[in-house]
């Protein structure tokens, strides 16, 4: 009986071959659009998911509270950190960075000179707590001495055209570091694209510390260390937060005799990139209400995708009434006639999503130009893009394809045969206000497409 269904439902494409092709690629540029978008909206949510210790990882968050302003800041205390640490039983490990970057930083080995500008100092911690691979060196020592640095794949073989470089030498000169001499004792692969940390280069803190005479290690006046605390797996970070009141008094008591509020709070690591925009970020940001609004806008387009087949198919069904007319006479149920045009929305609706997919595949490259930046993700066809192909495929075909269904089966077989309209007079009213709804999500998705690029 299926087989016959599915010819049934292919000589009536072929038959048809405008309406079909109209109506396919309907289908097909809707849901193009709605995965392209959710891939995307996937994309922008999984930002630092491939740490392995991620549940653990918190930012620590410094805000002062004037009375005018409020001063939120990424950048925390040179002694918050192990302030914490020592403070508090559930911080395991902690690490903390400095930004070399906004002084001008010069690289000599041998006769070259490089002037990279994504420079970070880096504790003896930050590779044990993030899992970001080394091609070269050991991640347990690779930051721990003074004077030791570690490079980006791309940065190593732009300097020294080779990634197996560890021992080698270089001179770094910037605002702290005076032509000291640096040993390269590690390789890191580029950072993936779904990360908010940005840099090519670490310095060992340890050497700042050095360049400093101590300031970067215990001082609370020098606010500018990004610093990541690893809890005990289980630790709640809000109850945990509740015990930083007695560290605030000791540390921040100037500040609070002063009148000015301090408030800190733990970030989860991967809420970072969506969640946060304030000072000494270590990498550019996101937005969730972006994100939010794209996922609106991508039902929506799928929901216009789905409405217009709807109204294309009921307004088919006026010149297809003889055909079910004759298939009643001959013995066709109402189960048959549903079941029949089910298996054709089946089939236009796999078409849709193979030409929509196909569409999305080759819209990256250009949505990779606007965004400027590489998603190579959205190239891979991974568990859950094949979960919303098979959603995609078996709920469009029950939603577009069971109310034209029902909407044919109703033809009345005697007011056929007498060459009168065979379908009751209902379904009209239902696609005029289908027709309301798509002009309506129209609107919508303007006003969303502008929140966003505001």
């Amino acid at each position: 009986m299926y087989r016959n269904h599915l010819k049934a439902a292919l000589r009536n494409l072929s038959k048809n071959k405008v309406f079909s092709a109209i109506n396919i690629m309907g289908l097909a540029v809707g849901l193009g659009a709605f995965m392209l978008i959710w891939q995307f909206v996937q994309f922008e949510k999984s930002y630092d998911e491939f740490h392995e210790l991620k549940d653990d990882i918190y930012r620590v968050q410094y805000n002062r509270i004037y009375s005018d302003h409020t001063d939120a800041s990424a950048g925390f205390a040179a002694g918050g950190g192990p302030g914490l640490y020592r403070l508090l039983p559930e911080v395991e490990s902690f690490t903390k960075m400095w930004s070399a970057s906004f002084m001008t930083n010069q690289l000599t080995v041998g006769e070259e000179t490089f002037l990279p500008d994504r420079i970070y100092y880096a504790d003896s911690a930050f590779f044990k707590i993030f899992s970001f691979p080394l091609i070269e060196g050991d991640r347990n020592t690779v930051l721990d001495e003074a004077n030791h640095l570690v490079l980006s794949e791309s940065m190593a073989m732009k300097i020294y055209g080779r990634t197996d470089i560890v021992g080698e030498s270089m001179r770094v000169n910037n605002g702290y570091d005076i032509n000291s001499l640096y040993e390269v004792s590690g390789v890191f692969k580029d950072l993936p694209a779904d990360t908010h940390f940005e840099f090519d280069m670490l310095l060992s803190f340890e050497s700042l510390v050095k360049a400093t005479e101590g300031r970067a290690t215990e001082t609370f006046s020098w606010n500018a260390f990004p610093t990541y605390v690893q809890l005990s797996p289980g630790v709640d970070h809000k109850a945990l937060e509740a015990k930083f009141e007695p560290f605030i008094k000791e540390n921040y008591h100037s500040d609070l005799e002063r009148g000015v509020q301090v408030e800190l709070s733990l970030m989860p690591l991967e809420d970072i990139y969506l969640k946060s925009n304030v000072r000494f970020e270590t990498g550019p940001t996101g937005s969730e209400k972006a994100v939010n609004i794209l996922t609106g806008i991508a039902i929506l387009i799928l929901v216009l995708a789905y409405f217009n087949y709807i109204n294309l198919s009921t307004t088919k069904s006026i010149e297809r009434a003889k055909e079910i007319g004759v298939r009643k006479v001959n013995g066709a149920t109402k189960s048959n006639l549903i079941f029949q045009f089910l298996n054709e929305s089946f089939l236009l609706n796999l078409l849709g999503l193979i030409l929509g997919f196909t569409l999305m595949q080759s819209s990256i490259p250009l949505f990779e130009k606007v965004l400027e930046r590489p998603l190579m993700q959205l190239t891979s066809l991974n568990g859950a893009s094949i979960v919303l192909f098979v959603v995609l495929l078996l709920g469009g075909t029950l939603l577009s394809g069971f109310y034209p269904a029902w909407v044919l089966s109703q033809t009345k077989t005697l007011k056929v045969l007498k060459g009168q309209k065979g379908v009751e007079g209902k379904d009209g009213l239902i696609r005029k206000g289908l027709v309301v709804l798509q002009f309506t999500i129209l609107g919508l998705l303007l006003i969303g497409s502008l929140a966003v690029r505001s």
